[in-house]
């Protein structure tokens, strides 16, 4: 049970207040994340709570604040909550019908810079999401062609949101079940699939807000990469370029299975990991 902060209060009194609530309920990050939800319902940068911290909120902020910790208090995603998270230095809309960017994605990106080649120009996003890879392999490749999958309309729409908002938007969005609707090879294909054993231990109290179509698959997490590998044969040009993204206990699984499907594993990078045809 959590306690109302007093009112009226100060910016630096609710910041202490919120953050040992949220230590109190097993949130690591519970300092910065109570500057966050304050600087997203005061509309200002987080050193601007730092430079005025002796300033006494509305009663209508604290309302508003005290709303979202409550949220967060319940391990709510805080990206969920602001409606936006940082993706290889951009910012990006979020909302509950996608997942929330996580930071060892990135490693797919650096793995697309270091292994592309000049010959290879269209690249495929195979279950894009809030479409960070394919936006982002837009802007860091403007060359390139961009094609982004995903099966949920409502993901389609916070993707298309984004590429709009960085000015990506030669990026073509299409609904198909991972492959399903592709009509050309690519040279590329970049999928970070739902690779999330239901079985494994972990704290879900954040992962039970974020929808299950984009965490979850069966046969040990690894059901929609399989199906993904077997695809690559009729979409994935020859010398062709397959990026995933997969927990480390995985790989040696989808290294094995990929060699079935003529993909040559080539290089990892942390959660991500690199084959050519």
């Amino acid at each position: 049970m959590r306690h109302p902060i007093p009112s009226p209060t100060s910016v630096d009194a609710w910041l202490a207040a919120a953050a040992a609530q949220l230590r109190t309920a097993g949130i690591a990050s519970s300092r910065l994340d109570s500057e966050l939800l304050l600087s997203h319902v005061l509309q200002r940068p987080r050193h601007w709570l730092h430079a005025h911290g002796d300033s006494t909120l509305l009663h209508e902020q604290q309302v508003q604040a005290e709303q979202l910790l409550t949220r967060r208090l319940r391990h709510e995603p805080l990206a969920y909550l602001v409606g936006h998270k940082e993706f290889y230095g951009r910012d990006f809309a979020i909302s509950p019908a996608v997942l929330v960017p996580r930071p060892e994605t990135e490693q797919m990106i650096t793995l697309l810079l270091q292994l592309i080649q000049p010959t290879q120009s269209i690249i495929a996003d195979v279950g894009t999401g809030s479409g960070i890879l394919a936006i982002t392999a837009q802007l860091e490749l403007p060359q390139c062609k961009v094609d982004a999958y995903d099966i949920s309309l409502e993901a389609l729409a916070i993707a298309q949101y984004n590429s709009k908002q960085h000015g990506a938007t030669s990026v073509k969005f299409i609904q198909s079940d991972l492959l399903a609707a592709a009509q050309q090879h690519y040279d590329v294909i970049l999928a970070n699939l739902p690779y999330v054993n239901p079985t494994w231990q972990r704290d879900d109290r954040e992962t039970a807000h974020e929808p299950a179509l984009a965490l979850f698959a069966e046969d040990d997490g690894l059901a929609l990469i399989s199906t993904l590998l077997a695809q690559t044969e009729q979409w994935l040009a020859p010398s062709g370029l397959l990026i995933l993204e997969a927990d480390p206990c995985q790989h040696s699984r989808i290294i094995a299975r990929a060699a079935a499907h003529q993909l040559t594993h080539v290089r990892s990078e942390g959660y991500a990991l690199a084959f050519t045809k």
